[in-house]
């Protein structure tokens, strides 16, 4: 069954939002487990293993998906202008 990891760094900066953006964040994250690939995810240029991007207002969530144990990796959580640096 998967499960989600969440990168210590992606999690600080989350903690760090106003409460409502922490809370849509939370939720697609959490629908994450239900389909790791909803409508508008899309897989980023560049990164192996793949790495895939959902939108959530102003932010972008990057994670991996199918990691040995079945989890799904968080890595990365900003504002689109930061997220790709």
């Amino acid at each position: 069954m998967p499960h989600l990891e969440i990168h210590r760094r992606a999690l600080k900066y989350v903690e760090s939002l106003p409460s409502d953006a922490q809370r849509r964040i939370k939720h697609t994250m959490n629908g994450l487990l239900e389909d790791p690939f909803p409508r508008g995810a899309t897989k980023v240029k560049g990164y192996d293993p793949a790495m895939f991007r959902i939108r959530v207002g102003d932010y972008r969530i990057l994670y991996h998906v199918g990691h040995p144990d079945g989890a799904i990796l968080v890595a990365i959580i900003d504002k689109r202008g930061r997220v790709y640096e």
